[in-house]
């Protein structure tokens, strides 16, 4: 494994805090589309070889900008029809449109899974991932959630934000509007108030009465948002919305928390303020990032 050392033997670090200075004074207007500075040791590359990984680079760059200017939530995908499964890869963002015209945004790396026989008496998904939803109402006909860690989600009519990427991560539901009750796994009932927060995780339970109800929705309008976010919650997140890889070699890197809006910045433009910002040192290849 590699450590800190190994790194930092790899940088001339007054040329990299140079680049740093140069390209953080630039954001957010001016997205850098150029190669980030290689390490001292890399090995030599022709010409020929640096000027297409430097177009392939710009042309990147350019194709993130582009995107990430386009309206914040594409159009809908087609219909769904009973049993359908739809699974949104990193780095994408889509919206459906379910039989009953209830309408889910679905960030990066998100799957729903739509129960066969909805529409006909039943309303019930299973999502992986982050949703955005506009439920239709229907009192008699109520609109279930399953989620990874085994809690439910029941609704009649509402707009909320739910995020639940894996068992072992929490559950957190943001209510816009309407009423919503999470089921437990224990098969505990809780509610919700409009314009709070819930988090679940295991048995443990809070609720945030005054939630940051812009920023637990930006991704819906095309923006990573962090505020004072956990080290490893970022990079997750980083990951899913850039669709690249990202290995941790020092520890110490999850101890620092984060605090940006990104939107239209390239993944060069948000490592480089990562390592002004929490003094992280990293390498880029690729779709490939090691940080130490």
């Amino acid at each position: 494994m590699q450590n800190r050392t190994d790194i930092d033997e790899r940088f001339d670090k007054e040329k990299l805090r140079s680049f740093n200075e140069k390209v953080f004074a630039t954001m957010p207007d001016e997205p850098y589309l150029g190669p980030v500075p290689a390490p001292v040791a890399s090995r030599k590359v022709s010409v020929l070889d640096w000027c297409f990984r430097a177009a392939a680079v710009i042309l990147a760059g350019v194709l993130l900008w582009t995107l990430m200017h386009q309206e914040a939530v594409p159009e809908p995908v087609a219909e769904a029809a009973a049993a359908d499964l739809y699974v949104v890869p990193e780095g994408v963002r889509s919206r459906v449109t379910l039989p009953d015209s209830t309408v889910v945004w679905l960030n990066s790396g998100s799957e729903l899974k739509v129960a066969a026989g909805f529409g006909d008496g039943r309303r019930e998904v299973s999502l992986q991932g982050e949703g955005y939803f506009e439920v239709v109402s229907s009192p008699s006909d109520p609109f279930l959630i399953h989620t990874p860690a085994g809690a439910t989600v029941k609704v009649t009519g509402t707009k909320f934000n739910l995020s639940c990427y894996s068992p072992h991560k929490e559950v957190r539901l943001t209510l816009l509007k309407g009423s919503v009750e999470l089921l437990t796994p224990e098969k505990d009932v809780l509610t919700v108030a409009e314009g709070a927060k819930i988090t679940l995780k295991g048995n443990y339970s809070s609720t945030d009465e005054s939630a940051d109800i812009e920023g637990d929705t930006a991704w819906t309008r095309g923006t990573l948002h962090f505020d004072n976010t956990s080290m490893r919650e970022v990079l997750e997140s980083i990951e899913r919305w850039y669709g690249v890889n990202i290995t941790v070699r020092d520890n110490s890197v999850y101890r620092n928390s984060f605090t940006a809006d990104f939107r239209s910045e390239s993944i060069n433009q948000v490592l480089e303020l990562l390592s002004i910002t929490c003094d992280i040192v990293y390498v880029l290849d690729g779709r490939e990032i090691i940080l130490g």
